[in-house]
């Protein structure tokens, strides 16, 4: 998958809240295909009027991006005919096993979901 985002604001007074709205697109596939598009706006408050404060809920915002962007992903994958690939398992039997490479990488992470690609 590839993600596209248009940061169009990330930003707030010193006092709050900090502001984060973006476009995104999600492509998939090999020809990149767009497979899913939308927007995104969310607004964490800033728990006292100073600058480490304001970090940290610039923070929070990313990482509400990130969770919501990791769900849109989750949704595509679980909605599209996932094209397959086919591998040589590790024995020399010579039997091929078929597999998701984004379930094969999230199985090998321990459960983990795979980094995101923000382009912008």
């Amino acid at each position: 998958y590839r993600l596209q985002l248009h940061i169009t604001r990330f930003d707030g007074p010193l006092e709050g809240p900090v502001t984060f709205n973006a476009a995104w697109m999600i492509f998939a596939g090999n020809r990149n295909e767009l497979a899913a598009s939308g927007e995104i706006s969310i607004a964490e408050p800033v728990e006292a009027p100073n600058y480490a404060a304001f970090s940290e809920a610039m923070s929070r915002a990313l990482a509400e991006l990130s969770r919501r962007v990791a769900a849109e992903i989750d949704a595509v994958h679980d909605a599209a005919d996932m094209p397959v690939a086919t591998r040589k398992s590790g024995h020399d039997d010579g039997n091929a096993t078929r597999f998701c490479w984004g379930c094969w990488m999230h199985k090998r992470r321990g459960g983990l979901k795979p980094p995101l690609l923000f382009r912008v």
